[in-house]
């Protein structure tokens, strides 16, 4: 019962922080609480899809269309740390929706950090099914469970993210979080370059930085 009550407190704490960000490219948040012990947030609906459901619809995104998403999630992602030393830390294409044609919205902002590490295992399954999902996306820090995460696992991310939105898919693959963690240290990431030969120059440095 203790424990219940402080998951709650903090709970209750972060998730009013996370009510205090206000920024075009980040989805409001405008209650959250408890139902029989479950928390729950209330957010801003969002009518378009998400990033994933999009990149799996014909036409592909150009990269013009890819990294003006990239600069929205940019933004937010910079706003959300600068300003409230808040970090996504699951961020991926399900969690990027579009609010209209050209514009996009992150959602699930600071969740990982509301739930707490022993909830990380449940967290890995939310929205795409499987662990795999958010393992392509998260930095190796991240596979290795480490608590002093900063703003530069979510730069890994967005990477990885545009990456995929550019050739269709991200940097490293596997059949299991193991097998990705292993590609992620074993060598460098494919050649955005080979794949997607028609880039401005500074995108491929960008990319690989």
């Amino acid at each position: 019962h203790q424990r219940l009550e402080q998951m709650k407190l903090r709970f209750q704490r972060e998730a009013r922080l996370m009510a205090r960000i206000s920024h075009p490219h980040v989805a409001l948040v405008y209650e959250a609480g408890f139902d029989a012990d479950q928390p729950y947030f209330v957010m801003e609906y969002l009518g378009g899809p998400a990033l994933d459901a999009r990149l799996s619809q014909p036409p592909a995104l150009n990269h013009l269309e890819a990294f003006e998403v990239g600069r929205q999630v940019a933004e937010a992602l910079a706003h959300a740390w600068l300003e409230h030393r808040l970090i996504h830390r699951d961020l991926k294409p399900a969690n990027i929706v579009f609010a209209t044609p050209e514009t996009v919205k992150l959602v699930d902002l600071g969740i990982a950090k509301v739930m707490g590490a022993e909830n990380a295992t449940a967290l890995l399954k939310t929205a795409v099914g499987t662990p795999i999902g958010t393992a392509l996306y998260m930095a190796p820090e991240q596979h290795l469970g480490k608590e002093d995460l900063d703003h530069r696992v979510d730069l890994y991310a967005l990477g990885a993210v545009i990456c995929e939105m550019l050739i269709g898919e991200p940097p490293f693959a596997g059949q299991n979080i193991m097998q990705v963690y292993q590609a992620k240290l074993r060598g460098l990431p494919p050649s955005v370059m080979a794949k997607a030969p028609d880039l401005p120059t500074p995108a491929y440095a960008l990319l690989a930085k």
